[in-house]
């Protein structure tokens, strides 16, 4: 697929699997319809480039971060873009959906060393379009986040090479993961919830979020794992 003019930094299913968006450097969105190949709308907007994108639960926003730090609520079908929230002072680096659709998760930071006030977490209620709660804590660009399958728990993970775990309910911090040596820059839930997955140039490790007890393992020992 083809038509971006920058790098794509992030790509997303909706959730029927029909559609595919890409964001990228070149400051713009684009939709592309998968049983047919093409590209059938291009959003434009952000004053840098996309970082992030995804869409909500019922397949109707779609959410996007950028370098410009601020993030977009976008109309799928429409191409709207129907609410703007400040990122504060630093790029948004990473954005995700609770399962009910009513909250947004954000991490942010920058790559500069200059800017370490805003390696934050941020919880979003899109009702209101409101930021209800900051999470402070990491010491690095937050750049990855999400929630688990239950919507209870969120998990971000960040350049300090800490991945915390936070409690949605009352916003705190119920556990902060090390074992990474570089710069976390993925996680997620498996469907049940019952592991936590986090990813870095150091390879992938693999949580249980109850005991915190960590297995460490390389991608290439994670995918054999897998097949037992």
């Amino acid at each position: 697929l083809t038509g971006h003019l920058g790098s794509v930094n992030t790509v997303a299913f909706s959730p029927d699997g029909r559609l595919l968006i890409s964001g990228s450097g070149d400051r713009t969105i684009r939709l592309w319809r998968v049983d047919n190949p093409q590209c059938t709308a291009t959003w434009s907007g952000h004053g840098g480039g996309v970082s992030a994108v995804v869409f909500s639960p019922d397949g109707r926003l779609l959410v996007s971060g950028s370098g410009d730090r601020t993030i977009r609520l976008w109309r799928v079908e429409t191409g709207q873009c129907v609410t703007t929230l400040p990122g504060r002072t630093g790029r948004v680096n990473a954005v995700a959906f609770s399962p009910d659709g009513r909250w947004l998760v954000s991490g942010s930071g920058s790559f500069s060393e200059r800017r370490r006030e805003d390696d934050a977490v941020r919880l979003w209620r899109l009702e209101n379009s409101q930021c209800v709660a900051t999470l402070p804590g990491h010491g690095g660009s937050v750049n990855a986040v999400a929630f688990s399958p239950d919507g209870r728990r969120l998990v971000s993970g960040s350049a300090d090479q800490s991945v915390r775990l936070w409690r949605l309910e009352n916003r705190q911090c119920v556990a902060t993961l090390q074992g990474h040596s570089g710069a976390v820059s993925a996680v997620a839930f498996s469907p049940d919830g019952q592991l936590l997955a986090s990813g870095g140039h150091d390879g992938v490790l693999v949580w249980k979020p109850r005991q915190t007890t960590t297995i460490s393992m390389t991608l290439e020992e994670l995918i054999e794992w897998e097949k037992h």
